[in-house]
């Protein structure tokens, strides 16, 4: 019996000197993962697959934005159009051209919603460092929130 406790004093004290040890290696473990991490941010952001996709990815936002706002003002001039055969009171057209006119309408917001989406991802990945450093000289920094601002 007299073993059987001084076994089990054993078992508890190397589970204590264990936990002990586990706690005094805690930072330099926390320490040398951190290193490592950042190793591995570094690599992965210098990877000429990411630095080729990131290039890539802000000249299609670029080229979305732009071609959204030609989205926006194809269906303002139709809308226009509509205006212009049809007269400014909506209320006497006839009710197919109310709902050529409606669709048009919902239409342009579509578009202004995709613009706006397009933009504050673009703006978004341009402030961000391991992304910026990827993107042409040629491109503007930021989009505007008013598509009628883009070039």
């Amino acid at each position: 019996m007299k073993i059987f406790f001084i076994g089990l004093a054993i078992i508890f004290s190397l589970g204590f000197v264990s936990a002990g040890l586990g706690i005094i290696t805690l930072s330099g473990h926390v320490a040398s993962n951190s290193v490592q991490t950042a190793h591995d941010v570094v690599d992965k952001t210098i990877n000429a697959d990411n630095a080729v996709f990131n290039y890539e990815a802000f000249f299609n936002k670029y080229e979305g934005a732009k071609m959204q706002v030609k989205n926006i003002n194809n269906t303002e001039k139709s809308i226009q159009t509509l205006k212009d055969t049809y007269g400014i009171d909506a209320t006497k057209w006839p009710k197919d051209v109310r709902g050529d006119y409606s669709n048009l309408q919902q239409t342009i917001e579509g578009y202004k919603m995709m613009y706006q989406k397009v933009v504050q991802e673009y703006n978004s990945d341009s402030q961000k460092l391991n992304r910026n450093l990827f993107k042409a000289k040629s491109l503007p920094y930021m989009l505007p929130d008013d598509y009628k601002l883009i070039d």
